[in-house]
Order: C-alpha cells, then structure tokens, then sequence
C-alpha cells in the first residue's frame, strides 16, 4: 500500500522538477533579431546575370558582443525591392523608371533569386579592412549555394520601392545556414536575374541596363546565453 500512496508524490515531483527546469532553461538565454541590410547598386547591367554582395556580421555590435554566446541563429525571412532603375526605351534612350509615370513600360523578370555562399579570407588579403569584399573569396570547404529566396514573374512595379516582398526561407536551408551562421558570418549573397519576359534570348541574348539599384535584408535571430 505504501507504494501506492508514494507513486502520485513520486509523479507529481518529476512533474514540478521538468517545469522547473524548462523555466531555468528559458531564464537562462535571451532571444535578438539582427536585420542585415545590403544595397546592390550596379552600372551598367546587362540581364541575365548575376550579381554579388558580401557581408561580415562581425561589423554589427549587436553579433559582435554576443557571438561567444550563441546557442543557436535562425535565418528568419527574406525581404527584396528596388530603389531606382534605368532603362533603355525603343529610341535608344536612357529613361528613369517610375510607375506613376503614365505609358510606363512593363519591365518583367521571369524570376529573381538570392542564393547565400560562404566566404574565406583570402591566404594574401589586398588590405587590412576585414569588411573588405576584396579579402575574401567563395568558401573551398563548402561549394554549395543556399537558395534563400525565389521571386517569380517579378513585375518591378510592384517591387519599386515596396519593401513587403517576404520570403520565409525554407526550413532545411535555413538549418544548414543558421548552424554554419555562429561560426561563420561571412558571406556572399548572389542575386540571380533571369532574362526579361518579352525578351527572346535566341534573338536578344542580353538586354542593357544603365543603372539599378536594389535593396534587400536578411532578419536572423539569434538564441544568446545569458
């Protein structure tokens, strides 16, 4: 009998050890979002192409002071737009795109997307600034490019300095990234432009444009030890 009055107190004392260690573990750590914002600005483009920017998270306090402390990062969303463009018009003009602008051309994209590739310091660094593009190359250790995003018939109009394009990053991609991420904050973002939609590449392989300048962010949350 005795056993049976000692087995709910048994139960009821596991229970109450488990919360109280889930609530020492959620005491335990802090959670912070760091936003990294990148401005791809580029002369003289032609489509389709790619592009690349770089990034060091070191060069914001926010990663800087907690990096020895992460637990954990996750990649949470992908935001893109565009702040400017310019386009070459039937008469060979240089013309500013604005959709407010009436008889504005449709300019349409197949597609848009943003892969993420890690980076290594380069063995002879052409300078001493570690937030330096120049220093670094695509990582030997791993080759592999991570989609983060994919924006499909892209009409810029929408996208014309309309910053709620979002993209949740898929959660095995995101995995990989954020594991590596603690370690590793330097990388590359590729942008990837397919050709345009009316566009016939067996007739016009590449179409020119002057200038575009483009803006996206990257929202990461980190898990901090206190």
């Amino acid at each position: 009998m005795k056993y049976i009055i000692f087995l709910p107190f048994i139960l009821i004392t596991m229970i109450l050890s488990s919360c109280f260690t889930e609530t020492i573990d959620a005491f335990s750590t802090i959670n912070f979002q760091l936003v990294a914002p990148f401005h791809s600005t580029h002369v003289d483009k032609t489509v389709p192409d790619t592009s690349v920017d770089f990034t060091n998270l070191n060069k914001y306090k926010e990663y800087k002071d907690n990096k020895e402390r992460i637990k954990k990062a996750m990649i949470l969303q992908f935001n893109y737009w565009l702040d400017s463009l310019v386009y070459i018009d039937k008469g060979g003009n240089k013309v500013n795109f604005n959709p407010k602008v009436p008889n504005m051309p449709e300019i349409k994209f197949n597609h848009i997307r943003f892969y993420l590739r890690f980076a290594d310091k380069k063995k002879f660094p052409v300078n001493g600034d570690e937030f330096d593009a120049v220093n670094y190359e695509f990582s030997k250790s791993d080759t592999t490019m991570y989609l983060l995003g994919e924006f499909l018939n892209v009409d810029i109009k929408d996208y014309f300095r309309q910053a709620y394009h979002i993209v949740d990053v898929s959660d095995d991609v995101a995995r990989v990234i954020s594991d590596a991420v603690k370690n590793r904050p330097m990388f590359f973002i590729i942008t990837e432009y397919s050709h345009m939609s009316d566009q016939n590449p067996q007739i016009e392989p590449k179409r020119f444009f002057p200038y575009i300048a483009a803006r996206f962010d990257l929202v990461i949350k980190f898990e901090v030890s206190l």
